[in-house]
């Protein structure tokens, strides 16, 4: 996975929840809203929050009412899923809400992002956002380099877990092999009456023992070479 990937973008509109617009922002109100999902229908569609009584209500441009609830419950109906929490403010409040296509501002937020290397093979990584707003523009690079480190940790840690298993599993097919063939062995000498010298019997041993070991690593490579083309 690459820092300007799809999925890491992903990652970072989901963190930050930039499908999601509100004027003014809720961060400096005495209000702030916990869980917000609309409908499809609502989608790109200006919603206006009024709070007032410790109560807030909804309103949508061509919809009208959507709803109420009182602070710190949730308003669940057809629409959306909202839950505003906080203290009443001492006169009505009105924020405007506006939800973007997730998809949308994810392509929006790939566009704006730019990763470029200094020098060759250096692997030291600027990243430059595009936005208006500075403190937003480093939130975004700040949580990009978050989620990829986050991803590839997982990743790797996948990886590993999946790779010792195998390993695990091809020690026993090993032990497994070696076993029946030192049995089919001394089966043989048994019955064709052949008595091979120590050292000799050692040796026959340690050349079955080298096959199991290369078609081992063949098969791990294929494992490998499996998990790099998911």
């Amino acid at each position: 996975i690459t820092i300007s990937s799809r999925t890491i973008a992903e990652d970072v509109v989901r963190k930050l929840r930039l499908d999601y617009e509100f004027h003014p922002t809720s961060k400096n109100l005495p209000v702030f809203i916990t869980r917000f999902a609309v409908s499809e229908e609502l989608m790109d569609i200006d919603i206006e929050m009024r709070i007032k009584d410790g109560r807030y209500e909804l309103f949508a441009r061509g919809k009208g009412a959507l709803g109420s609830a009182v602070l710190g419950q949730p308003l669940v109906n057809g629409f959306l899923d909202l839950l505003v929490e906080g203290a009443q403010p001492e006169q009505e409040l009105v924020i405007k809400a506006h939800r973007k296509h997730f998809q949308e501002t994810v392509k929006e937020l790939r566009r704006a992002v730019s990763v470029t290397e200094i020098g060759k093979s250096s692997n030291v990584l600027v990243i430059g956002v595009r936005n208006p707003d500075p403190k937003q523009a480093q939130r975004i690079a700040n949580t990009l380099t978050q989620m990829y480190i986050q991803r590839n940790v997982q990743r790797l840690g996948k990886e590993a877990t999946q790779t010792m298993e195998f390993l695990d599993e091809q020690l026993g097919v090993i032990r497994a092999n070696l076993e029946k063939g030192e049995k089919s062995l001394n089966e043989f000498k048994s019955e064709e009456g052949v008595f091979l010298l120590e050292d000799e019997a050692k040796a026959l041993i340690s050349e079955i023992s080298q096959i199991e070991i290369k078609k081992s690593e063949l098969a791990i490579r294929e494992h490998q070479l499996q998990e790099i083309q998911k």
